[in-house]
């Protein structure tokens, strides 16, 4: 809902053809007012009251020397505190306010808001992107959108470690080029030729290589930047944004589930009192051991789903089982189970052995007989 006002006030309304209508200006107050009084403040109070709790519970870390609030770390959360702050700074650049008084009022065009309209749309800019980045958290109600959002943020370190590459490619050609001499007037100094330079890999420069055929060793070094850059290291990108979607795709899905897991012990930490959610474990039965089977006792905090047995055939059981007490304190039992495998290959290993043996012994009696049935023959 706060998304909606916040487009509503800010992209949708204002750009209408009929924005300096009374009822458009007054349904633009109206959703501003309703973001900061029901947004903003909201965001102000609850970071404002995590952060005095993580000082006073100590449940800090020190990043670059600066004391962080631990749940700070968070994406999301950092991200809610951020956008808290934006929305402030709009408050305190909101037109409207400076526009007060005026004869044609609520507007945001006056002479007293002439210095403000420009800070106000980059802090409302920025403040969009992040109210709408904020609700990819919404994908762990589809495991699908998690999974996939999941891979996209795997493989964005493989795009941030391209971008850095490709940062130092442009200055180096770039400083380079500035030091030639030419004439092309947009690669006269470093600036430009880094922003044209990076234009051109991007496909989007209006130009081509026509027009550098007067300079011919500008056109040589453009030749070597786009080599290296468009088609070096686009396609190392590829490569590597390929081998990082492999890897994360083997485990996604099960990243998706631990996400949505996540997300849902918080909201139940956060949102269900201790009472509560006593009556849902009695009601339920989340501490009663559920069974595996008749007399297979296994672990509470389920429920058991009985399936046909053909649904999901299973040769070997998953279940590891130890003799013994099952108290804490208690050391692990040794798992065999790796020795056991690892015996298991040394038998497979040795029957394909004899296996291949008895094959050849077979293939060389069969040769010998057709060789001495042909001598016999002649």
């Amino acid at each position: 809902a706060s998304l909606v006002l916040f487009m509503l006030g800010q992209a949708i309304l204002p750009k209408v053809e009929k924005s300096g209508h009374v009822a458009v200006r007054w349904s633009i107050l109206a959703c501003r007012l309703l973001n900061y009084v029901f947004t903003m403040f909201r965001l102000l109070y609850v970071h404002a009251r995590d952060i005095f709790s993580a000082f006073r519970h100590k449940e800090v870390k020190k990043k670059l020397g600066i004391p962080v609030p631990e749940y700070l770390l968070d994406a999301h959360e950092g991200g809610g505190l951020i956008l808290g702050l934006l929305f402030l700074l709009m408050f305190t650049c909101e037109p409207m306010f400076y526009c007060v008084g005026t004869t044609d009022w609520p507007t945001e065009i006056c002479s007293n808001s002439s210095g403000v309209i420009l800070n106000y749309s980059l802090f409302g800019m920025w403040a969009m992107i992040l109210h709408w980045l904020l609700l990819v958290d919404l994908a762990v109600f589809s495991t699908g959108l998690s999974a996939f959002a999941l891979v996209c943020v795997h493989v964005a370190a493989e795009i941030g470690r391209f971008l850095v590459a490709l940062l130092f490619v442009l200055l180096t050609f770039a400083s380079a080029i500035s030091v030639l001499e030419h004439t092309y007037k947009d690669m006269n100094n470093v600036t430009g030729c880094t922003i044209t330079l990076f234009a051109i890999t991007l496909s989007i420069y209006e130009d081509d290589y026509r027009d550098f055929q007067e300079d011919e060793l500008l056109l040589v070094m453009v030749f070597m930047f786009v080599t290296t850059s468009a088609i070096l290291l686009l396609n190392l990108l590829i490569a590597q944004l390929n081998c990082s979607y492999v890897y994360v795709y083997e485990n996604m899905f099960g990243f998706a589930r631990l996400r949505r897991a996540e997300v849902i012990v918080e909201q139940l930490g956060e949102n269900t009192t201790a009472h509560h959610w006593k009556r849902v474990v009695d009601t339920f039965g989340l501490d009663l051991p559920l069974e595996f089977g008749a007399g297979d006792v296994g672990i509470p905090g389920g429920f058991t789903v009985e399936e046909p047995a053909n649904a999901h055939t299973v040769t070997q059981d998953a279940v590891l089982r130890f003799g013994g007490t099952c108290s804490p304190e208690a050391q692990w039992p040794e798992d065999l189970s790796l020795d056991e495998e690892e015996d298991n290959s040394k038998f497979e290993r040795m029957e394909r052995l004899i296996q291949r043996t008895l094959k050849k012994i077979s293939q060389n009696q069969s040769s010998r007989g057709r060789h001495l049935k042909n001598n016999g023959d002649g």
